[in-house]
């Protein structure tokens, strides 16, 4: 696939496939400039259900959201997402980076998003207590994103809320690390978000 320096993204759709597991090796070896790889996305067809996608990566504030949010729209477009499910506040908080950016950083976010999809459904969703301390509070984010929700008519879900204090839940099993739910942990804030949300939507 070749760019030709147009700065802009561009896709390459593979067909014909077979429905089994493949390997993609990516080579940037030929690239004088700064290649940057936004995903790849596998769909399959004939199957019920939903295809969830994972847009982002660790370590990420709504500061650094701010940064890219121009880039956004063009990607979210050809996604053509019907429901977008923030999960911010953890990096935040740990960091004490305030609770202003932190908002700012989601609006812009979910702003670059609607400017693709008007008809986006936004949920934004406000991390459980974890292990580690900052200042303001996690609850101080939590307040915060639920009053962005009524703003931005965005559904809100509280991990916060339905967790309970860290140590307690460490204790059996729901975290991994002090940042990060174990697999259990994501299994269970998965289900309450679908049983609380996502099963009611038209």
């Amino acid at each position: 696939m070749t760019g030709a320096g147009s700065g802009r993204p561009r896709a390459t759709v593979i067909r014909g496939l077979s429905d089994s597991r493949h390997r993609v090796e990516i080579d940037t070896a030929d690239n004088a400039g700064t290649v940057t790889i936004f995903g790849l996305l596998g769909e399959r067809t004939g199957f019920a259900g939903a295809t969830t996608l994972k847009l982002g990566n660790a370590g990420a504030t709504g500061r650094s959201w701010a940064l890219v949010a121009d880039e956004i729209r063009p990607y979210s477009a050809y996604l053509s997402l019907d429901v977008l499910v923030i999960v911010l506040g953890t990096n935040d908080y740990r960091l004490s980076l305030g609770v202003g950016p932190f908002v700012a950083g989601v609006k812009a976010l979910i702003a670059a998003h609607r400017a693709a999809n008007p008809r986006l459904d936004v949920i934004l969703v406000a991390p459980a207590q974890s292990g580690v301390a900052g200042d303001p509070p996690l609850r101080a984010y939590r307040d915060a994103l639920q009053a962005l929700a009524i703003v931005e008519g965005a559904k809100f879900y509280s991990m916060y809320d339905d967790f309970g204090p860290y140590d307690e839940e460490a204790a059996v099993g729901q975290w991994a690390d002090r940042l990060h739910l174990s697999d259990e942990g994501a299994k269970r804030s998965a289900a309450a978000l679908m049983r609380k949300i996502l099963e009611h939507r038209p």
